[in-house]
């Protein structure tokens, strides 16, 4: 049955169904159609006959020859189960230009592309917008129980005055291979690049940049936070999820010294989090966040697992934890590089209320600049039974935590640089061939096959000296993974010659590079 639902299902991937239905909507033509031609197309989202859209169909938004800028839009179609419904730009020459969308006031919805209620919708290719001059919005939200979403391969941008992307109150949304970004802006505003709370769940974030470009002038740690990717009051049960954040690039430049900020913070969470092969570079904000944080809140005991590997975590301020696992059932963290250039004491990971083994923790690669090196490892219930205690490296390991784990200095290519691949280890580095497999992870941030070397990389990158192992799916060893490739590779997998799991490794080695 699983063989013959997949089988199904990527044919409707690869050659399309030929029931699926082309609609167009452009707001230059004179008066609003029927929506089956660009000559005939609906004038605005109001105009969408929503009954006559079924599953499987496109809708294309026109981008004249260079660009078109549409108002905000709300959506509230409650989609057909069995298929997605696609919103992108047009394709064809006098409609392929840029299309955004842009929400101005804060009435309501004060965001650019809402996503109400919808179900089964996926937005793809386009720009959203939010230039509030006052009030808060966002530029892209989910909300109201949305479920099935995604939104893929669009440029999410917010003036500093709310939120880039916003969901509340939903599940199975997917927000993959953006460009999201807050421009440089002094706003006392909430601004965090993907901001999730209310009982969401089951959400999939991976392969995005976010850039995070806020410096208001706070004078205390209370002040609104500005976080890569923010989960408040998540999963509250009964609603356990699921939650993967993997392979995204975060960065925030702000100059602050007291605003509280984050790459990846959540605050009354539950469920199974996976988060694995990001980068986290963090430029200032001295308020007490860690800039990876996966915290229970007041929810102990209601079964939070919290799994984190092979990330690269870059920290300026001597208040941010460059890890923090707290009131989780279950945690395991890897083949992670945590660097501080703070020069100042700093606390390289907190432990709070979490149950962990001397296995779970181990294959890390930990550095700060200057300063003590003493405040390492902080725990409130130490292995000892103290409510309170702070570890040196050498102390915690003297424990038997952090096995295989050292305290010592990577060499990236530019530790001050701003671009994703600055990350990457360069030739003879401490963390190649340090790290250890993780079961149902097959490769690196950009789709890179572990290992590359006689072992796997700590790290999010593995390191290639010029004798590249290429993805198994990529035959022609062109160093890109494309659909036909991936179409071979499943006849593979229903010939019982491969797993499933290979084949999943080969999809998102498609999504990390040449999607062709």
């Amino acid at each position: 049955m699983n063989k013959l639902f997949f089988t199904l299902f990527l044919g409707l991937v690869l050659v399309g169904t030929v029931s699926a239905t082309n609609w167009y909507v452009d707001n230059a033509v004179a008066t609003s159609g029927n929506g089956q031609s660009w000559n005939t197309a609906w004038k605005a989202f109001s105009n969408i006959a929503w009954a006559n859209v079924k599953a499987g169909d496109t809708i294309y938004v026109s981008g004249g020859s260079t660009s078109k800028t549409y108002p905000k839009v709300r959506i509230t179609y409650a989609g057909i189960s069995g298929g997605i419904v696609t919103i992108t730009k047009g394709i064809d020459v006098g409609h392929n230009g840029e299309v955004i969308f842009l929400a101005t006031t804060s009435t309501f919805p004060a965001v650019a592309f809402y996503l109400d209620g919808a179900k089964n919708i996926k937005v793809s290719g386009m720009t959203f917008k939010l230039e509030l001059p006052s009030g808060e919005g966002s530029a892209f939200a989910f909300g109201n129980s949305a479920t099935g979403c995604t939104v893929e391969n669009s440029h999410v941008i917010s003036n500093g005055n709310g939120h880039a992307i916003g969901l509340n109150t939903v599940s199975n949304i997917t927000i993959r291979n953006n460009t999201i970004e807050t421009l440089t802006n002094t706003y006392m505003s909430e601004q965090d690049g993907i901001i999730i709370g209310a009982q969401s769940g089951d959400i999939l974030i991976e392969n995005n940049i976010i850039l995070l470009r806020g410096n208001h002038p706070a004078t205390d740690s209370n002040s609104p936070h500005m976080d890569g990717i923010q989960f408040y009051n998540v999963n509250v049960p009964p609603n356990l999820g699921n939650v993967i954040i993997r392979n995204n690039f975060i960065r925030a430049e702000q100059l602050s010294t007291s605003r509280p900020m984050a790459g990846i913070y959540t605050y009354n969470v539950n469920g199974n989090w996976l988060v694995y092969n990001n980068i986290i570079k963090l430029g200032g904000g001295d308020g007490w966040v860690s800039a990876l944080a996966i915290d229970a809140g007041t929810h102990l005991n209601l079964n939070l697992n919290a799994k984190i590997f092979n990330n690269v975590i870059i920290t300026k301020s001597i208040q941010n934890y460059p890890v923090a696992v707290r009131g989780a059932d279950s945690t395991q963290i890897k083949n992670n590089i945590l660097y501080g250039t703070s020069t100042g004491n700093q606390y390289m990971m907190n432990l709070l209320n979490s149950t962990y083994n001397k296995s779970d923790i181990s294959n890390n690669i930990f550095y700060k600049v200057g300063g003590s090196t003493f405040y390492d490892i902080r725990t409130y219930d130490a292995p000892d039974g103290s409510p309170d205690k702070t570890y040196s490296f050498a102390q915690w390991n003297a424990l038997g935590y952090e096995s295989n784990s050292a305290f010592v200095q990577p060499t990236f290519v530019n530790i001050n640089g701003i671009a994703r691949d600055d990350f990457k280890l360069v030739k003879d580095s401490r963390g190649i061939d340090e790290g250890i497999p993780i079961a149902g992870i097959t490769d690196d941030i950009l789709g890179m096959l572990r290992p590359q070397g006689f072992a796997w990389d700590i790290g999010a990158y593995e390191y290639v000296d010029g004798t590249t192992i290429f993805h198994p799916a990529d035959y022609d060893t062109d160093g890109c993974v494309d659909l036909s490739e991936i179409s071979s590779y499943v006849s593979l997998w229903l010939n019982e010659e491969i797993d499933l799991q290979q084949v999943s490794s080969a999809v998102r080695a498609w999504l990390g590079g040449c999607q062709t």
